[in-house]
Formats: C-alpha cells, sequence, structure tokens
C-alpha cells in the first residue's frame, strides 16, 4: 500500500502502515470535518482496516463503533447510521493511474472536434470556461467540482474538446477535463471532467481524461479519479483508461440524537 493515497491518509488520520495492516475499526478525527458533524467510512484498497473519520466534536458519538478485532464492513455501518437517524450525503470511489505510468497513445481528436490546452491563469481562457459551465446543468458542474470557479480555482493541467464557434466567436468548449493539486499530496493531480449533454456518448470524456493525464504525468504527477459509488458510467470511463481503486468512502451527517437506537 505504499503510494501516494495511502501515505496522504496516514499524514491527515495521524496513523500508521501498521495500524492499517490490522484488522481493526479505528476512529480518527478529521479537522476539516470539525463543527460539520460528518463521519466518513473509510477503507483503502487492500487494507485490512477501516476508518470512521469524525468531526473531532463528534467521536465520543463513534467509541461503540471502534473495535481492535473487526473491521466494520460499509453495509454494516450505513445500517447503524441509519438506525441512528444519520444522513446519508454520498458513497465515493478514489482511482489512481498506476504503474507501468508511460503515456496513452498520442491520437487525434475525434473527428469534428479540435483540441485545446487552456490556463487558469488567462482571463480569454477563463471566459471561455465560465460560458462553457454555465451552459450545462448545475447538478453535473457540481459533480465535476467547476462550481468553485470564481473561489480560488487553480487547476493547473485543463484539456478541452471544441466546436466551431459562430462566425468572429473562438470555438465553443463542449468537454471539458483539469486536474487540480489534490490537498493531502500535491504530487496528485485530481481530475475533473465535464461532457455538454448533447455531445455525451461520443468518448469525449474519456478522450479529455487521457488527455489531462497524459499532461499530469508528463510532469512525474499521478492522475487521481474520483466518482460516485453507483456511477457506472464513470467508473467504466475510469476503468477502460487503467484507473485501479484505491479507497472507498461513504461519508454521512451525524444526527443530533445519533446516540438514541430507534
Amino acid at each position: 500500500m505504499a503510494t501516494s493515497v495511502t501515505e496522504g491518509f496516514l499524514r491527515h488520520a495521524g496513523l500508521t502502515a501498521k495500524q492499517l495492516e490490522q484488522p481493526e475499526t479505528i476512529v480518527a478525527p478529521r479537522s476539516d470535518y470539525e463543527g460539520a458533524g460528518l463521519v466518513a467510512w473509510y477503507r483503502i484498497e487492500g487494507s485490512k482496516a477501516t476508518v470512521l473519520w469524525s468531526d473531532p466534536d463528534r467521536m465520543s458519538d463513534l467509541t461503540d463503533l471502534a473495535d481492535a478485532s473487526s473491521a466494520i464492513e460499509r453495509v454494516d455501518f450505513e445500517k447503524i447510521a441509519a438506525g441512528r437517524g444519520a444522513e446519508l450525503l454520498g458513497r465515493s470511489r478514489m482511482r489512481t493511474l498506476h504503474e507501468p505510468a508511460g503515456p496513452f497513445p498520442a491520437v487525434e481528436p475525434p473527428p469534428g472536434y479540435g483540441h485545446e490546452q487552456l490556463t487558469a491563469t488567462a482571463t480569454e481562457d477563463m471566459i471561455r470556461i465560465h460560458a462553457f459551465v454555465d451552459r450545462c446543468d448545475p447538478a453535473d458542474v457540481e459533480k465535476a467540482d467547476l462550481d468553485d470557479l470564481d473561489d480560488e480555482f487553480d487547476d493547473d493541467e485543463i484539456h478541452v474538446l471544441t466546436v466551431p464557434g459562430d462566425a468572429g466567436e473562438p470555438d465553443e468548449i463542449v468537454a471539458y477535463a483539469s486536474a487540480a493539486r489534490w490537498d493531502w499530496d500535491p504530487e496528485l493531480g485530481d481530475l475533473g471532467v465535464l461532457v455538454a449533454a448533447e455531445h455525451r456518448r461520443r468518448g469525449l470524456g474519456r478522450w479529455v481524461v487521457a488527455a489531462t493525464s497524459n499532461g499530469l504525468r508528463s510532469k512525474g504527477r499521478t492522475p487521481l479519479y474520483r466518482h460516485d459509488l453507483d456511477n457506472e458510467r464513470s467508473a467504466a470511463l475510469a476503468q477502460s483508461l487503467g484507473f485501479v481503486p484505491m479507497v472507498e468512502l461513504s461519508v454521512w451527517q451525524l444526527s443530533q440524537h445519533w446516540g438514541k437506537r430507534f
């Protein structure tokens, strides 16, 4: 498990690699959950341990689940959480691109589309990205982590596919992928992908993710791909490019009456 995901996880959780090798349930504080009443069931691929990553103020609510001899499975934790009035916020999976980490074969853009690499520091590029995002469904924008374009947007590898714009106008973005430095480990590039609804099911998302991943790997960084656990299309895209599961998590909002049984 000597990966950046594991190393970053250990640093943030204050755990050791040896702990993850034991079949146990660990309750650990997570600073960015403080005051939010959140807990995440968290399992690294290949780990025998489960970590319940908690709002530091609510750790006492989880002490009865800590177990030095048993790692609670996700379905079992979710039954307990639901039974205690908690609300499921989401299930997701992280995937990374492992060695051999050679680049994807260079291929021409799909017929009818142009390829561009944009930068977050170019005003003209950001105007075009904003225009693209504004045309997309807000729910899709949020899933792609593009709802914060005006809030410290710092993605440093951006690739798009375009179609010709109106006369005198720049080409119109229809597929987008970018990577930001992951806050746990700057060597990981956290990927986001968004394709305009009318251009889906044409392989455009896969193409821009591959282009962005190639850009990351040319800089010696590792692509990180996250998706909802039940998003089969997103999972299939990642699998087709060789991304392998690294982390599975389930995030819950704790209720005020968590300690009561129903």
